[in-house]
């Protein structure tokens, strides 16, 4: 279904941006947000930089001064995505919040469309597409494999299943969010998984959450990102978090079903890769990193969610791995 044009108000609207040491891709996100066709619009960008060094200074200023936003820095110094993401929360006062990565850029009706769908299906939340930008010398088995097309793209108004649901794109209700009470688990702020509990918990409060094919953004898919260690390492996290999760639900059915899950992910993964892999390289890859998401889910019964963001650990697990 497409969205009917209509003119927009002076919505205000706070795009949040968390940041760790990556001025660069951060200079290009604010350049795609500047160049957004948002007339009608009062947008302010928060910037939360959550590295103590405040490596995203100079960039804000100079973005302050030449692309003519209006921006609100943050410094959170303790290292945690959760902490980051709460502390921008707590500082939109807007009548929307929209979310994007510190490596993704907009296109230019992003956040347009984005309002036109929550006006239109009277929604609570409005996910939008995010589309691989490769690096030149990216592998061709990483985009054969299609590691990184993890999203569903639905027609626009479609209702967006909660597993679909991230913090890469996506527009909210602000005086939904603030009713709810709702924050980020800052327990697994150096694994991921906490927008996947965040939308859980929305979601559990009736929020109407809804599609909107045409507000893309591009996510930059760097060299370091475009390798088998690295993808096996995202999928042991996945794992480890998603037991974290139900183990500390206490739902005894649920963790012995997981646990079986588990087992699948290793037996499956096994059997794709020695029959597969050493035919297609992606096909091994996919099974090494279906086998990692199991260990992840063991790993996740007896350490809790492997942190991934802390860099000595990820060297550790590195080093085993190779």
């Amino acid at each position: 279904m497409s969205i009917s044009a209509q003119k927009l108000d002076k919505t205000r609207i706070d795009v949040l941006i968390c940041t760790f040491n990556r001025p660069a891709l951060l200079l290009k996100t604010l350049s795609g947000i500047a160049t957004l066709a948002a007339n009608d619009l009062d947008v302010r960008v928060i910037v939360v930089d959550n590295d103590e060094k405040k490596s995203a200074n100079l960039v804000i200023a100079e973005a302050s001064q030449t692309l003519g936003l209006n921006i609100t820095y943050l410094n959170e110094p303790v290292q945690n995505i959760s902490m980051a993401r709460n502390r921008a929360l707590d500082a939109a006062t807007g009548d929307y919040i929209a979310f994007i990565d510190d490596d993704e850029v907009p296109c230019k009706a992003w956040l347009s469309m984005l309002l036109l769908t929550a006006r239109q299906f009277s929604a609570d939340l409005v996910f939008g597409p995010v589309v691989p930008e490769y690096a030149p010398n990216v592998p061709p088995w990483i985009i054969l494999g299609g590691f990184f097309e993890r999203y569903q793209s639905y027609s626009t108004g479609t209702p967006v299943p909660w597993l679909d649901t991230r913090t890469g794109n996506v527009l909210l209700r602000r005086r939904f969010i603030q009713d709810s009470g709702v924050r980020f688990c800052t327990s697994v702020g150096l694994s991921g998984g906490e927008d996947t509990q965040f939308f859980e918990r929305l979601y559990q409060r009736q929020a109407r959450a809804v599609w909107c094919k045409e507000a893309m953004v591009k996510e930059s898919i760097p060299e370091s990102r475009s390798t088998a260690i690295w993808l096996i390492r995202r999928k042991f996290r996945i794992g480890s978090v998603r037991m974290y999760f139900v183990r500390r639900s206490r739902n005894f059915l649920a963790i012995c079903l997981l646990i079986a899950k588990g087992v699948l992910f290793i037996l499956s993964g096994v059997l794709r890769f020695l029959f597969l892999g050493w035919l297609l390289k992606y096909r091994g890859v996919q099974g090494l990193s279906s086998i990692g998401q199991g260990l992840g889910i063991f790993y996740g019964i007896v350490f809790g969610p492997y942190p991934e963001y802390k860099k000595k650990t990820g060297a550790i697990l590195e080093r085993h791995l190779h």
